[in-house]
């Protein structure tokens, strides 16, 4: 359900050089769903970078949506929180104390859509945010359904170009 878009950030900030990946996903809130809810993600980038993804869903719940990146030499973190004050927000660790960066708060689909929308109006080949890109996020996650049943590390770089 939403690993996807954890692995699309970590794309986005990080690049789409990754090596291969390890890890769990699964739906072990939501058995009943066709969807991750839960899982575990250790990526690897052929420039030497790794970055951990873990997330959970929950059953009942403070609505709350952010995750935790564990990198090789840092941490960062995102959190949006509907109708709690103060929960929302960005931080990046900084001397060992999380520094708050400070974001314009927009509705990040609506000008997805837009983009979209006005990319189609144009005649562009291809949407703003290229469909292969979409494609890489799919791979990475795949790759980590497959370390899931393997138990192993999977290698990926060859299949993202």
């Amino acid at each position: 359900m939403d690993g996807t878009h954890l692995i699309d950030r970590l794309i986005w900030l990080l690049g789409d050089d990754i090596r291969s990946v390890s890890g769990t996903t699964s739906n072990f809130t939501h058995p009943h769903l066709s969807a991750d809810d839960a899982g575990h993600h250790f990526i690897r980038w052929e420039s030497g970078i790794t970055a951990s993804i873990t997330r959970m869903g929950w059953v009942h719940g403070i609505t709350e949506y952010g995750a935790d990146y564990y990198f090789t030499k840092g941490q960062a973190k995102h959190r949006r929180a509907y109708g709690r004050v103060g929960t929302t927000g960005v931080w990046v660790e900084k001397d060992n104390d999380w520094k708050n960066v400070p974001f314009d708060d927009i509705n990040s689909q609506e000008v997805q859509f837009n983009d979209f929308v006005q990319a189609v109006i144009r005649g562009d080949s291809d949407s703003p945010t290229p469909m292969t890109h979409g494609r890489k996020v799919l791979k990475v996650l795949e790759a980590t359904e497959e370390s899931h049943r393997t138990g192993r590390e999977v290698v990926i770089s060859d299949l993202m170009d």
